[in-house]
């Protein structure tokens, strides 16, 4: 949840016997799960999308056997890129598309223009779901398209 305390804030939950219920609480008076995923926190080498439900971060192993973290940089509030050598040099891109509605998933889509090996990882914070994506040194960067099952 993201607000402020004392913030009054619309919740739904399942009332026992009497239906499903909306209402409004005060923050103050929520508990919140520690259990379930944190949000995303941006840092140079974290890109967080999907008004930071998506944690995108990337590692590369280069020809000479140096490992590095991808420098994450955000293009709009669902897409980014990685660099890895140069800040001028772009690597991998990466976005988030909601299909919500249609089918109860998200998409992400990445692609890359390099053969340095990549593991990119993607991690949903609401869901605390993470799929790891792994493009092996030598072989170009093919295209990735995956879907979390995770809209709530």
């Amino acid at each position: 949840i993201s607000a402020f305390a004392g913030q009054q804030v619309l919740v739904s939950f399942d009332g026992v016997g009497a239906g499903p219920r909306t209402g409004l609480a005060l923050l103050d008076n929520i508990r919140i799960d520690s259990s379930v995923g944190s949000s995303c926190a941006p840092n140079s080498t974290t890109l967080c999308l999907y008004g930071g439900r998506f944690e995108v971060k990337a590692t590369y192993t280069d020809y000479s056997n140096n490992t590095g973290s991808g420098q994450a940089v955000a293009l709009t509030s669902d897409s980014g890129y990685f660099w890895f050598f140069d800040s001028s040099n772009v690597e991998a891109v990466g976005k988030i598309v909601s299909f919500c509605g249609v089918n109860g998933s998200f998409g992400y889509y990445a692609g890359g223009l390099t053969d340095v090996g990549v593991v990119m990882t993607v991690r949903d914070t609401v869901a605390n779901e993470t799929q790891t994506f792994t493009n092996a040194r030598g072989h170009r960067f093919n295209m990735i398209s995956s879907a979390f099952n995770t809209c709530q």
